[in-house]
């Protein structure tokens, strides 16, 4: 019996190790396989949550991004030397930075709005002095404030002048029997 294993066990082959290998055309194919879950998992993560969501904020007009798009700045704009971004602005800043069609002037030549023309491109360079805090202190609260003023005069910016020019036409439109 003892002769019978031995033949049995010689009459195996030996194993022979075991080599794992892929070639390149396997490697092509996984490497696109791997690429393409990839780029799906790409495009799931940049989905919208919420992809009905107006946009509403203060940088939007009150009916939303999606239902009336600010308007989008007519010129690069410099305001104290720092570029202005549509983004980081108002639609009513970006509706006054874009009435300048002149250079303008205000509070003595200290205030200066410029357009530059710098070949087909147009720059707006607005400076004001706002050296030290006492000079800062001075200034309007309010960018549309300093843009109005600069636009329009000091009288536009000026809430007295204002609610006097209110009253005016209220006072026109009750004259016109028109309810104000």
């Amino acid at each position: 019996m003892a002769k019978e294993k031995a033949e049995v066990i010689e009459a195996e082959p030996p194993a022979a190790p075991a080599v794992v290998g892929i070639g390149a055309d396997q490697f092509e194919r996984m490497l696109e396989r791997v690429g393409q879950a990839n780029a799906t998992a790409m495009r799931q993560s940049l989905r919208r949550e919420n992809p009905n969501y107006n946009e509403v904020s203060v940088f939007t007009y009150p009916e939303g991004e999606m239902a009336r798009p600010k308007p989008k700045l007519t010129r690069e704009v410099l305001f104290c030397g720092q570029r202005a971004h549509e983004d980081q602005l108002t639609p009513a800043e970006i509706e006054l930075f874009n009435r300048f069609d002149q250079s303008k002037t205000a509070r003595n030549g200290t205030w200066e709005a410029d357009i530059l023309r710098r070949g087909k491109r147009e720059l707006l360079v607005i400076n004001l002095p706002v050296k030290g805090l006492d000079r800062l202190m001075e200034l309007p609260n309010g960018l549309s404030l300093i843009l109005l003023e600069l636009l329009d005069g000091p009288a536009a910016a000026d809430p007295l002048s204002l609610i006097r020019r209110v009253e005016e036409l209220e006072k026109k439109l009750a004259a016109q029997g028109v309810p104000a």
